[in-house]
């Protein structure tokens, strides 16, 4: 609960578990990165077509997007935080080559209130160290 707005506050965090299995368009994606090049990013969820059920390979994370668009429909802010736990990635997507359901279900949030945020961790033998922000993709750059 904030109590500077006044409202409530809903957060989910996902772990970005892998990062590219196959670039995305990289026509589409130039000029997203510092570098003129593609850059390698996260993807989540994890998984593949032979694990799908209900055409989703995690029903349980496409649940968690219905219940934050449920409460910011409700008039409350929703957070989903995705956290990559490399430093060698410089954005995330959603697996929209092997889930397009949840894909889906993730931008239309996005476009409804939710709010998504990614961050990156530096992590050695001496702890875990916040690594900066790790910027979305957008939709017309995946699609």
């Amino acid at each position: 609960y904030d109590k500077l707005s006044n409202e409530k506050i809903f957060i989910e965090v996902k772990r970005l578990p892998i990062v590219d299995f196959e670039d995305p368009p990289k026509k589409k994606l130039k000029g997203l990165f510092q570098k003129s090049e593609y850059q390698r990013c996260s993807v989540f969820p994890d998984g593949s077509t032979s694990n799908k059920k209900d055409g989703c390979i995690s029903i349980r994370a496409y649940q968690h997007l219905e219940e934050l668009l449920k409460v910011v429909k409700l008039g409350n802010r929703g957070i989903l935080v995705m956290i990559a736990l490399r430093n060698d990635t410089y954005g995330f997507y959603p697996n929209y080559i092997n889930d397009k359901k949840y894909t889906n279900k993730f931008y239309e949030v996005l476009e409804n209130g939710v709010e998504i945020q990614g961050y990156k961790m530096n992590y050695n033998t001496k702890g875990v160290r916040f690594g900066g922000n790790l910027p979305l993709i957008p939709k017309d750059k995946l699609l």
